[in-house]
């Protein structure tokens, strides 16, 4: 079913960060139409890419498969820090084949999709902390994650969320912006699907009356998720995170990943990695997540167990699992970083 922003407002064109060349070289590195002319420098700069839900697909799929979601940069280098300007990204993305977390993901996504003729911009969200207990209180912290919204079709509003930046059970694909079942999407495999909710925001001070033991009124969209484990019927819903239809700026951007670095428990005191893998015995192209998350590195495919394939007990355990099972490259000197921090093994 198709979605659209409140009013179907329409998306601007707004100029990349990135050049054609650049466009050019990230497209060559995640693999969409390698054979095409449509992917030369030239032909980008002319506008000719072409456009449409299936290429952003294409592109959503292949980023996530070629860039792992991972904050090795703030544990294994001098500054601690993790460094999302345009720029740097791209180093660190195309000439380095590593990866980031959200603010880098999908600053970078949005960027490339920008450099190809989509009309894109970047939002925010907030994540619910007890997304995975669903039956415990909904608890959504500060406005600490990206997202980017797309209008893929050159004569239309139709309206898509993407993210790349989420990490575990997080999208894999555009989703429509619209309530309800209309937008139930495939996730990672058959036994994930993801949908949007819109409702009021649960902590709005806002109410129909005075006194209403009911909010009203601030209404945000919803990435819900469920999974259905094998033999049994569906899970129950999931809510990830809220997001509104507010612009995220570059400068909100820096901000929240500031914040991130530098004070959020789960970042500051784990490495974690994640990388998307496609499922050859799935007749739909479907993918499956590697996960190294404290010391271990587990794998889920379809409807399966996790299966831990790897225990890690000393960093440079560490370091050579992340080259192997997520393309990382640690220097040897430069495990030295994150000795003496929270995150040390």
């Amino acid at each position: 079913m198709p979605g659209y922003l409140q009013d179907q407002l329409w998306i601007r064109t707004i100029p990349s960060q990135y050049t054609p060349k650049q466009v050019s070289q990230y497209l060559a590195t995640i693999g969409v139409l390698p054979e095409s002319h449509f992917t030369t420098e030239a032909n980008i700069a002319d506008g000719k890419f072409p456009r449409g839900l299936e290429t952003l697909s294409a592109i959503v799929k292949q980023h996530l498969m070629t860039f792992p979601f991972e904050n090795t940069a703030m544990h294994y280098s001098e500054s601690h820090e993790i460094d999302i300007s345009a720029q740097a990204l791209f180093s660190r993305f195309v000439a380095e084949r590593k990866g980031s977390f959200c603010f880098g993901q999908n600053t970078i996504l949005l960027e490339m999709l920008r450099g190809l003729g989509f009309r894109a911009y970047a939002g925010s969200g907030r994540v619910n902390m007890n997304w995975q207990n669903p039956s415990k209180e909904r608890a959504f912290g500060a406005q600490l994650h990206m997202l980017v919204f797309v209008q893929p079709f050159d004569d239309s509003t139709e309206t898509y969320v993407v993210d790349v930046g989420f990490g575990g059970s997080g999208l894999t694909r555009p989703i429509p912006l619209t309530d309800g079942s209309g937008s139930q999407t495939r996730g990672a495999g058959h036994t994930e699907t993801h949908r949007l909710v819109k409702d009021p925001f649960s902590r709005s001070s806002l109410g129909k009356w005075a006194n209403s033991p009911i909010p009203s009124g601030q209404e945000v969209w919803n990435l819900e998720v469920r999974h259905t484990a094998k033999g049994k019927s569906a899970g129950a819903w999931k809510r990830v995170y809220a997001f509104t239809e507010q612009e995220f700026f570059s400068e909100d951007c820096v901000a929240a990943s500031a914040y991130v670095t530098s004070a959020l428990p789960l970042f500051k005191e784990n490495v974690m990695c994640i990388r998307y893998i496609l499922d050859e015995e799935s007749s739909y192209g479907d993918l499956y997540r590697a996960v190294l998350f404290g010391r271990e590195v587990k794998v889920r495919k379809g409807d399966g167990e996790a299966e831990v394939v790897a225990t890690v007990t000393t960093e440079s355990e560490r370091v050579k699992v992340l080259s192997e099972f997520f393309g990382i490259a640690v220097r040897d000197e430069d495990i030295a970083f994150i000795e003496g921090t929270p995150a040390q093994l």
